[in-house]
């Protein structure tokens, strides 16, 4: 089995809000099942939903609060990254990054991105899918970064704090090229050739993606998968499209279990990954291009910003 990195799922707010354990729980993952199926590092997302735009500094510092309180409680297996050196060090623990999904989180004041960041967050998603103080979201129009937007990019960049822009307009898109210091990311997102979805990516953006070294994690969500029924097959479109136009050392996995309202056919959450790597294997793409698929080039990525 390949040991897998994954850098989306919004677990940890579904349970924070529905009162649920981290460590075992009735949702798509859970620590007990990342851990059991091998798992290396998990991003999960404190997602602010437009119901706490007013708040988003106030709910984040909550969920953060909830994330590493369940991190400590089961510090035996599970251990929070907040560095390179806790990432790298082989402890065969679960390793847990913290992000932000929706820039509402620092209220329109650059110096929470700092208390954020001190708090442990090290990555943060630019704008979920409407408009905010940052930019425009992908689903609201095609706006692009605001001057605050530009410059809480170059001041993640400052951080070594990494830029996601999954929800993002277009427009936004290349506006972060233009502006942002070294690579960004786009932690859930999917082939617009295959899928035309507005959360899905351009073969432009992704040939940016390719040249500047950066990272596109694929995304579950059947919508983004296919416009008929989602499936292995509509998964491995996907790879099989981003490995066409050079992208075998920027693509991995961006699942965003618990932040999706259903999951393609066959698989039921995390405990079914397996599924998805064995299919690829195949359909023919060898270990090296899976090995990278399922961990080194998230690992790349995030050790060198």
């Amino acid at each position: 089995m390949f040991k897998l990195c994954d850098m989306h799922c919004d677990t940890a707010t579904e349970c924070y809000d529905k009162g649920m354990s981290l460590y075992d729980n009735v949702l798509h993952t859970d620590f007990r099942r990342l851990i059991d199926q091998g798992v290396g590092v998990q991003f999960f997302a404190v997602w602010i939903s437009p119901t706490y735009a007013l708040e988003g500094f106030s709910r984040a510092t909550k969920v953060i609060d909830f994330i590493k309180k369940e991190c400590e409680k089961h510090h035996r297996v599970v251990s929070l990254v907040e560095d390179k050196e806790s990432l790298e060090k082989e402890d065969g623990k679960l390793k847990v990054v913290i992000t932000i999904e929706g820039g509402e989180a620092i209220d329109g004041d650059i110096d929470n991105l700092h208390r954020l960041y001190n708090m442990g967050v090290r990555l943060m998603t630019l704008t979920w899918n409407g408009r905010n103080a940052l930019g425009e979201g992908s689903m609201s129009g095609d706006g692009g970064l605001t001057p605050f937007g530009k410059k809480v990019v170059k001041e993640m960049n400052s951080l070594g704090m990494i830029v996601d822009v999954s929800h993002l307009s277009d427009r936004g898109f290349w506006d972060v090229a233009e502006v942002c210091e070294g690579p960004f990311v786009v932690s859930h997102s999917n082939s617009r050739t295959i899928c035309n979805h507005p959360r899905n990516l351009t073969d432009e953006q992704i040939q940016h993606l390719i040249k500047i070294g950066g990272f596109m994690g694929l995304n579950l969500n059947p919508p983004f998968l296919s416009d008929e029924k989602a499936d292995l097959d509509s998964i491995y479109a996907h790879v099989d499209h981003c490995l066409s136009l050079g992208g075998a050392d920027v693509l991995g996995f961006g699942a965003d279990f618990d932040g999706i309202d259903s999951l393609p056919c066959g698989i039921a959450g995390i405990q079914d990954m397996y599924k998805i790597t064995e299919y690829l294997l195949q359909k023919g793409i060898n270990q090296g291009i899976l090995s990278k698929l399922t961990s080194s080039n998230l690992l790349r990525v995030i050790k060198g910003i």
